[in-house]
Parts: C-alpha cells; structure tokens; sequence
C-alpha cells in the first residue's frame, strides 16, 4: 500500500472512531506513525462517543486481566504456601514464632488492655486461640470473645458460628458490637470480626 493511500485511510478510519492501535493494525503501519498522521483529524460527536466507548471496554478488559493475574499469583502462593507447610511441619518453637507474629500482626499493643486479638479469618482466629492455649498456658475456658458485625448479619447465627469455628463456648461471648452503617455494601459470607 502507497504511503499516501495509506495515510488517507488512517484519516478515514479515525474520522470514523477507529482507536490508534486499529489504526496501526489496519493500515500496518506503527503505532506512532498512525498517531502523527491523524492527531488533526476532527472527530464527530459520534465518533467521538465510538472512541470513547472503545476506550471503556479497554479499560475494562485491562481490569480484568489485572484481576485475573492478581488470582492466580493468590492461589500460586496459596498453593505452594500449603505444599511447603505439610512437607516442612512447625516443631514447638516455630508455633511458639508464628503465634508471636500472628499477635504482632493482628493484636492489641497496648499492655494495659491485656492480650487481644482480631480477624474475620475463622481458621486464623482458631490457629491463634490454639497456639495460645497449647503454648503459652491459656486456658480456653478464660477466653472472652466478641463478635464486631455489621446491621445485616444476625447475631445469634453469627455467635454460634465464631463458637463453632474456634471451639469455645457462646456464654464466654460478651454482647456482639455492632458496626455504625457505613454504606459499605452486602458481603455474602463475610462472618464479622472475632474479638
């Protein structure tokens, strides 16, 4: 194709919305050289609203491959985190370690408010009370245990639910603590915070 009819094309093609990059495809010509030939071209309202739309959708679809690479690394790690965990088993010490960076992480660090401890992960709110119990001489039937829910959740399910998951009793459970509406939006599953 003659560099003139090609370039004539370029301009007709975004006078009629086509992106920069369909463009450069079309025509086979690069990116940069399909930009400098149509950055004068006026473009209509309709064009105008095509471009924009295919913008959207680029935009869109850019969201949804970030998403899906972001999955994937989640479920590489989570995999290979579980693979290195049941092939390397934590002797006394190193649960003695991970209770205390489960504690830095999660924990109240506050000395005069005692030894407390909040997450909505059931199984890492259970591994913690464990750890706790089996090495650092807590006994379970201390624990004091609150339940932080939104105005969706119902309590009493909520309750039984935290009892179930980290094995303690409900009447070691103080009254629920119940969110201010935030406008945060309905989330299915989400189990609150155990305090």
């Amino acid at each position: 194709m003659m560099k003139k009819e090609a370039h004539r094309k370029a301009v007709n093609l975004r006078a009629r919305g086509a992106s920069i990059n369909e463009i450069a495809s079309l025509v086979h010509v690069s990116k940069s050289t399909a930009s400098l030939w149509v950055r004068d071209v006026h473009l209509s309202p309709e064009s105008t609203a095509i471009l924009r739309g295919k913008i959207k959708a680029g935009v869109l679809r850019s969201a949804d491959l970030r998403k899906q690479k972001t999955n994937k690394l989640v479920q590489d790690i989570s995999r290979d985190s579980l693979e290195f965990v049941t092939q390397n088993p934590l002797e006394a010490n190193g649960e003695k370690i991970l209770c205390a960076f489960l504690y830095w992480c999660e924990g109240v660090k506050n000395p005069a408010h005692g030894i407390a401890f909040t997450n909505s992960d059931p199984e890492l709110v259970r591994l913690f009370v464990d750890l706790l119990h089996r090495h650092f001489n807590a006994q379970r039937e201390s624990f004091v245990c609150r339940v932080h829910l939104h105005s969706y959740h119902n309590e009493r399910e909520q309750v039984a639910f935290w009892s179930r998951s980290i094995v303690i009793p409900t009447s070691q459970f103080r009254k629920s603590y119940r969110k201010k509406k935030t406008g945060i939006r309905y989330r299915d599953g989400y189990p609150g915070c155990m305090s």
